[in-house]
Formats: C-alpha cells, sequence, structure tokens
C-alpha cells in the first residue's frame, strides 16, 4: 500500500495570489461579498501591523484572556487533538487566517458571549461590528454582513449574529440574538453541505435553539 503524500502547504500570498488572478466582481463600495480572501488578507494586516504572526496576537489578545484553553491555532500542523469530529485531514495552512483555528463548544460559546456582550470591544468598534452597509450582495439580496459578523432575518422574525465556516467536512457556527439572550454553537460533519447559504440541518437547529 502506498503511503498518502505529506498535505500541500501554502502561504498567505499563495492564497491571495489565485484571487488576485480574477478581475473584480463589482466597484468597491458598490455591493458585498465575503471570501476567504477577506480573511487571509486581514491576517497579513495584523502580523504587518503588529510586528509578528497574527496567531500569536489572537492568542494573547482573546484566548488567554477568556480563558479559551482548547482553542489553538495549529499553523501547518494536519493533527486534530482528539476526540474530534472525523472529516478530512490536510493542512491548516489552505485555510490561514480563513480558518485554521481547531476550537470546542464551550470555548465558542464562551467566545461569543465575550464579543456580543461587550467584553472584548469597546462601544464603538461593536457598533461598526453590527453595521451592515445598504448596498447588494454580490450574488443576490441585500448585503447581510457586518465588520466580521454575518445577520440572518428568521422566519419568526427574530435576527441572529454570528458567523458559520466549512473546511473539509467540518461545518460550523455561531449565533446569538443581539443582546446574548439566546445563542446557539454547533458543529457537525454531514456527508453533504449542498449550495444554500444556510444547509438545511443549520436551518433546523436554528429554529429549534431560537
Amino acid at each position: 500500500m502506498v503511503p498518502a503524500p505529506p498535505p500541500r502547504h501554502f502561504t498567505p500570498e499563495q492564497l491571495l495570489a489565485r484571487s488576485l488572478r480574477q478581475p473584480l466582481d463589482f466597484t468597491p463600495g458598490t455591493a458585498q461579498q465575503t471570501t476567504r480572501a477577506n480573511y487571509v488578507l486581514a491576517g497579513l494586516l495584523v502580523e504587518r501591523i503588529g510586528g509578528r504572526g497574527y496567531a500569536k496576537e489572537i492568542e494573547e489578545r482573546v484566548l488567554r484572556p477568556l480563558g479559551l484553553d482548547a482553542t489553538t491555532l495549529p499553523g501547518a500542523d494536519p493533527a486534530m487533538p482528539a476526540p474530534h469530529l472525523r472529516g478530512y485531514e490536510h493542512s491548516p495552512t489552505i485555510h490561514g487566517a480563513a480558518g485554521e483555528m481547531i476550537s470546542t463548544v464551550p470555548d465558542l460559546d464562551r467566545f461569543l458571549t465575550a464579543l456580543l456582550g461587550g467584553e472584548l470591544l469597546g462601544e464603538q468598534a461593536l457598533a461598526q461590528m453590527f453595521r451592515v452597509p445598504d448596498v447588494p450582495y454580490a450574488k443576490g439580496g441585500p448585503a447581510f454582513c457586518g465588520a466580521g459578523l454575518d445577520s440572518m432575518m428568521l422566519p419568526t422574525g427574530t435576527t441572529v449574529w454570528g458567523m458559520a465556516g466549512v473546511v473539509h467536512g467540518y461545518p460550523a457556527g455561531i449565533g446569538a440574538t443581539r443582546d446574548v439572550g439566546h445563542r446557539v454553537v454547533y458543529m457537525m460533519a454531514p456527508r453533504t453541505r449542498g449550495t444554500l447559504r444556510v444547509p438545511p440541518a443549520v436551518q433546523s437547529i436554528l429554529a429549534a435553539a431560537f
């Protein structure tokens, strides 16, 4: 049996180059679209301004102060701490600042409470996080993204703020009402995801939670 080759390593510059080879979909400021490249670029900005890796900044400014001891940024290490969901082994460098982090439900719930509750950010930064620009979303409908958070109106009329991510078999997400009175954290390993922004399984979780 031939052993599998080691996971390929990617640099942030390589990840960005794939996006920069494509033409702009719209004039900046006229529409909204979030991509992994946005977060890779944000990670590079953090490193340029802080003078060190973004993982160190996150660890010292967020993880350690909040006691998120089960949350890590593995860099290029493809190993997952046990126990964990069964997805697909790959190099976390394919995500970089857009999704290399490994966490747990309790840690994500603690982070969500601290973030929306104002423990991490001042009032002005928190208000900016909830500000959704009055432009269309590039793939249809109105914009729904704030500064790092997405908003979603449920059929009941409740607005949920949070973020979801999918990396090679590991869909996960956080969501809460703005007053943090109701919140949800989910992790799953579905066999299929489909093309919907919010897969049916996640819709069911959100409907039950809120």
